[in-house]
């Protein structure tokens, strides 16, 4: 992982927690054989880092290449989830401001 993906990655975390997010570990990783003829190459999937506002279905995961932002839903709301280049580093901020603006109503109601 290049420098600019890591800053980028620790601004996102700085925003995140900024906005109550909380650290939650991260994503099961998971080695496999990609057979592309040949004998294949092995890589490597997850170790994405985990957040999430507790006491609400709001997780978000943090990679070098995309972050993604997902809610659980439940029998009365249906889960959403957005998916965004790390590098768009601005629309992961008004996303992760929707996200709690969204929560901030929800309890004034």
């Amino acid at each position: 992982m290049n420098q600019s993906a890591q800053d980028q990655m620790r601004t996102i975390v700085e925003i995140a927690e900024s906005f109550g997010w909380q650290a939650l570990g991260e994503t099961r990783r998971e080695t496999v054989r990609i057979w592309n003829g040949g004998r294949g190459s092995l890589s490597t999937f997850g170790g994405r880092r985990r957040y999430h506002i507790p006491g609400t279905g709001w997780r978000m995961t943090i990679g070098p290449r995309t972050t993604c932002v997902y809610r659980f839903g439940n029998e009365t709301t249906p889960g959403e989830m957005q998916n965004y280049r790390t590098t768009d580093v601005a629309e992961i901020e008004d996303a992760l401001k929707a996200a709690k603006e969204r929560l901030e109503e929800q309890h004034d109601d």
